[in-house]
């Protein structure tokens, strides 16, 4: 009888244990929940691609947009000694990233459930058709290529100069020719976009 008792304790035990185990790190949260996260540091990232961003982005204040297929080349810009919440339109894709990282060794990831589909459902912060930028490193513009403020109407190169006041801005009814919009791709600032409204 002892043996039993031992036994069926030994096994509540481990129950316990396997139960507990398995809420330190939730895989799915709520939208809501990753607002919450996002308020406290968290890190957003986005597995769509650049022009599902370009569109409609999570209002957040750490955010990367590292789409699902540059996933594993891109490692080394998502820490792993920070928590991450995995997001993308709908949830399919934010789920395949989270393999990914989880077996590369991530622990302190999560995926938001619904995706952006449901973050617009429930009336969360977006911001919509952000990308000005030709190149989102560029210093002029948010790593989500959102241009940064005072700067919305950078003008690119040294040809459009004329076009454009001391701090980069447009001067006032100066737009960029299709050439200079053309050169402006490849170069670190953001073409002659209109300007916020």
């Amino acid at each position: 009888m002892k043996k039993v008792i031992l036994l069926f304790a030994l096994t509540m035990t481990m129950v316990f244990q396997s139960c507990n185990d398995a809420t330190t790190e939730e895989r799915e949260i709520t939208p809501v929940a990753a607002l919450e996260m996002a308020k406290n540091g968290v890190l957003f990232v986005d597995v769509r691609t650049k022009e599902e961003v370009a569109e409609t982005s999570y209002d957040v204040k750490n955010y990367i947009n590292i789409p699902l297929d540059e996933l594993e080349q891109s490692l080394s810009k998502l820490p792993k000694d920070k928590q991450l919440v995995l997001v993308c339109k709908s949830g399919n894709r934010s789920g395949q990233a989270y393999d990914i990282l989880k077996e590369k060794g991530y622990t302190s990831i999560s995926t938001m459930s619904g995706g952006m589909n449901e973050w617009s459902k429930l009336k969360l912060p977006v911001v919509n058709g952000k990308a000005c930028c030709a190149d989102p490193t560029s210093s002029n513009c948010n790593p989500d290529g959102t241009c940064k403020p005072q700067t919305e109407k950078a003008c690119c190169d040294e040809k459009a100069m004329d076009k454009c006041n001391e701090d980069g801005s447009c001067k006032n009814g100066a737009k960029c020719t299709e050439e200079e919009k053309t050169a402006c791709k490849s170069s670190d600032k953001a073409c002659c976009a209109p300007a916020k409204k």
